[in-house]
């Protein structure tokens, strides 16, 4: 753990990660700096930063790596580096940090250190249009967690690739009981997710039968039913999937496995207005949305859905988790359940994304998949796509870059 010894083994993971877009040796190295000392593995950090202006993007995003979520390590990097210029003002190594940085870890942990830096900010003189934006969407993330007192553990929100489950030989009963001997499925909305993912296929029949066999599954398992808005909004074109639509009309009229007892349904405070928008703030940096919790069963509650977004060309390194906030210690947080919502023709409509896995792009970052969700050029060539380890399944496109489209996230309390 001398600090040679570190060095070599970052800058053989930062060689490999530039010149063959290989990430592997840099997982290895983020592994053990997080078993060695804090107070080792800052000192590091300080040392191998200590010119950011001399340091590559790759440098930077391999630091952002290691810390996780003791992000005010670079924080305070970022602020001596900004108080050593004459005017303060953002280079493109600092803007580099400061977009990539979630600062809210920074809020939590460190809120002096946070504070800090936002006065170093004030001293900026002239401040570029893009940078403006920057420092907008960081406020808006800052904010996002200061009316709260109370944050609780963060939890993961559970992402899948559908893959094991799209073989059209396998029969529509045995993948469903698959689906639910899957550890991940806990509740009935995630089971109904990967059913009406794959019923996108056509190939299945669904009747009565299936709907007695998610009902013994649910007793079964002792899950709760799921709230009518979701299934109602649920997307479907029963032009182009019948299957589909057939099932969601079952569903909507089975109260063994519906039910209206409403104030599940929250949807997140931030919209956006367009595909662009949404992969900008999603895909591209990290984001903390809120959502506000409107039920009298729950003190003054809101929960923060925190996204990592992809580091350079590792899609695995994204992830998606979720905390509580109140002004009261809660005993107990119920489970939450996750989708995407897109208003299109007038209506909000529900895209699960329990089975999109982990989001990626073509290497010029302009087209995005998310599972069977697409962004951007419909046409890209799906072998373009930057793979993880999760095996992409060859959807058809959907959602897609509509005119006039909004999006954003939704959470049923399960």
């Amino acid at each position: 753990s001398s600090y040679p010894d570190m060095l070599f083994a970052v800058e053989e993971a930062v060689y490999l990660l530039s010149a063959l877009k290989k990430r592997d040796f840099l997982n290895l190295v983020v592994k053990k700096m997080n078993i060695i000392s804090v107070i080792i593995r800052d000192n590091f950090i300080n040392q191998y930063l200590s010119d950011l202006s001399a340091s590559t993007s790759i440098q930077i995003d391999a630091c952002i790596d290691i810390v996780k979520t003791d992000v005010h390590v670079l924080v305070e990097i970022l602020i001596a580096h900004l108080k050593k210029k004459d005017k303060v003002n953002l280079d493109e190594n600092s803007r580099l940090l400061f977009k990539n940085l979630n600062l809210s870890f920074c809020y939590i942990k460190k809120p002096e250190i946070h504070r800090k830096l936002f006065s170093v900010l004030e001293s900026i003189d002239n401040i570029k249009k893009e940078d403006l934006k920057l420092l907008l969407g960081k406020l808006e993330q800052n904010t996002a967690l200061n009316q709260a007192t109370y944050l609780g553990p963060f939890s993961t929100v559970a992402l899948a690739s559908f893959i094991p489950y799209v073989n059209p030989m396998e029969d529509l009963e045995d993948v469903i009981e698959v689906l639910t001997s899957s550890q991940m499925v806990d509740n009935l909305y995630k089971l109904i997710d990967g059913i009406w993912l794959r019923l996108r296929k056509n190939v299945d029949n669904v009747n009565e039968s299936t709907l007695e066999q998610l009902v013994r599954i649910k007793e079964r398992n002792g899950w709760k039913s799921v709230d009518y808005e979701y299934v109602d909004r649920l997307f479907v074109v029963s032009s182009h999937n019948p299957i589909g639509a057939k099932f969601v009309s079952l569903l909507k009229n089975c109260n063994r496995l519906v039910t209206r007892r409403g104030n599940t349904f929250h949807a997140s405070c931030t919209e956006y207005n367009s595909a662009d928008e949404f992969v900008e703030n999603i895909f591209k940096k990290d984001s903390d949305l809120k959502f506000r919790i409107d039920n009298p069963d729950f003190v003054d509650i809101s929960y923060i859905l925190s996204i990592t977004a992809m580091k350079g060309h590792n899609p695995d390194s994204s992830s998606m988790r979720w905390a509580a906030s109140s002004k009261e210690v809660l005993n107990e947080v119920p489970k939450l359940h996750f989708a995407l919502e897109r208003w299109k023709d007038g209506k909000w409509s529900i895209f699960p994304i329990t089975w999109c896995g982990k989001p990626t792009c073509v290497p010029s970052r302009e087209t995005w998949c998310w599972g069977y969700i697409w962004f951007g050029d419909k046409d890209s060539n799906f072998e373009d796509l930057i793979q993880g380890n999760d095996r992409l399944v060859d959807w058809h496109p959907c959602v897609g870059s509509h005119q006039g489209c909004k999006y954003r996230f939704v959470l049923f309390v399960v």
